[in-house]
């Protein structure tokens, strides 16, 4: 007579394991992690997508998962400054992932300022067309594609404000 011993799902027993990205952080990140000074109108977007978008408070791990959610997901041609390399060096598994709606659901009160913030990414740079993507995510049925929508948006104004801090 066979056992069979399998694993069905859930989180992992012990997450702080190897197996899960804990650092280091990118420059891009280290400047998510921060208030931003010259889009400061981003601040509460920004801070309340880290705050949802994992279930842990180790800032490296939030912000890789919005970084991975913009760059995996069905927004990635948005975010073509990425070289091969770099979306390589980003991938990690990241084990303290939440459900899409789960997020979509802490954040909803917020649904029209990550829409006005969508546009405002023109303003700083972003195509038009970009920004209808972006816009077309938020306004999606589908928590997964509002979530990527959401992470876009922060990711595009951490772009702009790691640009605008450098000059």
């Amino acid at each position: 007579m066979f056992t069979w011993h399998f694993f069905t799902g859930g989180r992992p027993i012990d997450p702080v394991g190897q197996q899960c990205h804990r650092g280091p952080m990118t420059d891009l990140e280290i400047v998510m992690s921060k208030p931003f000074v010259n889009l400061t109108e981003y601040n509460t977007l920004r801070q309340r997508l880290l705050d949802a978008i994992v279930d842990t408070t180790l800032v490296a791990v939030r912000t890789r998962e919005v970084v991975l959610r913009s760059i995996n997901g069905s927004l990635n041609a948005v975010f073509t400054q990425f070289s091969p390399a770099e979306r390589e060096l980003l991938q990690a598994p990241i084990c303290e992932k939440k459900n899409a709606a789960d997020i979509e659901t802490a954040l909803t009160s917020l649904r029209s300022f990550y829409l006005e913030g969508a546009r405002g990414l023109f303003g700083c740079g972003l195509a038009q067309q970009y920004v209808q993507v972006i816009l077309d995510a938020l306004e999606s049925n589908s928590p997964v594609v509002k979530v990527e929508g959401m992470c876009a948006v922060i990711l595009w104004a951490t772009l702009v404000e790691a640009d605008s801090t450098d000059a």
